[in-house]
């Protein structure tokens, strides 16, 4: 019975696995954490397709087949700090407030001035074509680059230009890039999903207190004291106004007065727990994709959905707990019915 049982792991059908990993921002986070559980399950990983922060993760893993690195790298980086080193622009707030050169050297330092032929396992990167709405899955080149625009969330980051094209977050049009991992040729799809149902989100998430309201740009920290010199110009004027023009002065008072009655009845209409414009488009950015992800997630054989959603989006600085939920889950997780299919040979 044992030869037999050897036998049987020797010549099963090991499968070719993909391992999908999806977008999700901070909450992506948790993809290192089920990378982690599966190497420790000793579960093999032949391809990998990776849409916004699931290619980033993905480039990681790919590079070396270990995940170790990128967890040590996340866990000590101050995110807040980090942050001061977005290359923020009001020049470019027409295209996006991030221009990104900054970003693609934080992704050289970690993943490294690499091509994809360079990389131990295969990868896929999902990106979208903002003119076209075409997804654009690029699989050689460079990796930063594929990544970069991978990230590059619209109205955040100005998009990337690459091969003719404007690039965007891949996240848009395939959130979860199961297809791709079927196209390399993977015969048994793995989908770790960082995406949460939108009900559970708004009901875990805690009111925006993210990495951004801590450490706002300067030109976002300065905005206060410009718009106080701005005030502070607009009362001198008026107030040359009205010693020129005596007569108008309690015209002039009178509609001062009901100017700041107006704003203040309109303030009073806007509840104080209603979300920020960044916290509005954030999640209906993460509604959007969880939608079309949706009838999608059925394709994987094995969907992993870490609880994130008590993560915001870019409560990166939260990692910990990201990469926790993502081992957590993996752990809960029955893998006995499939590791005929998983065992790596000769095992």
């Amino acid at each position: 019975m044992k030869f037999f049982t050897k036998l049987k792991k020797k010549v099963s059908p090991r499968k070719k696995v993909g391992l999908v990993l999806s977008s999700g921002a901070a909450r992506g986070l948790a993809h290192i954490g089920v990378i982690r559980a599966l190497t420790e399950k000793k579960i093999p990983v032949d391809f990998i397709a990776g849409a916004s922060i699931g290619a980033f993760v993905g480039a990681c893993f790919a590079k070396h087949g270990d995940i170790k690195e990128l967890e040590e790298v996340v866990l000590d980086i101050d995110w807040r700090r980090m942050l001061k080193l977005a290359d923020f622009s009001l020049a470019l707030i027409s295209k996006g407030f991030i221009h990104g050169r900054k970003a693609a050297e934080l992704l050289k330092a970690i993943i490294g001035d690499i091509k994809f032929s360079d990389l131990k396992i295969p990868l896929a990167v999902v990106t979208t074509d903002i003119n076209s709405g075409e997804e654009i899955i690029i699989r050689d080149g460079s990796v930063v680059e594929a990544v970069k625009a991978s990230i590059s969330m619209p109205a955040i980051f100005v998009p990337a230009r690459m091969r003719g094209r404007f690039l965007i977050d891949g996240g848009i049009v395939d959130p979860v890039p199961i297809d791709a991992a079927r196209n390399m040729g993977a015969e048994f799809i793995i989908a770790s999903n960082a995406l949460p149902h939108p009900v559970s989100f708004s009901s875990a998430r805690q009111p925006f207190e993210g990495a951004v309201k801590s450490v706002k740009p300067d030109f976002i920290k300065e905005a206060p004291h410009q718009k106080k010199a701005v005030f502070d110009a607009v009362k001198s004027e008026l107030d040359a106004l009205i010693r020129e023009n005596r007569d108008s002065r309690q015209y002039l008072k009178k509609s001062i007065a009901a100017l700041k009655s107006k704003i203040r009845a309109a303030l009073e209409t806007i509840s104080k727990d209603a979300p920020g414009i960044f916290d509005a488009f954030a999640q209906s950015f993460y509604i959007m994709q969880y939608e079309i992800a949706r009838p999608k997630l059925d394709k994987a054989d094995i969907l992993i959905t870490p609880e994130t959603a008590h993560i915001s989006s870019l409560e990166f600085y939260r990692g910990r707990e990201a990469i926790m939920a993502g081992y957590e889950a993996v752990q809960e997780f029955s893998f006995e019915k499939h590791m005929y299919f998983l065992e790596r040979e000769g095992r």
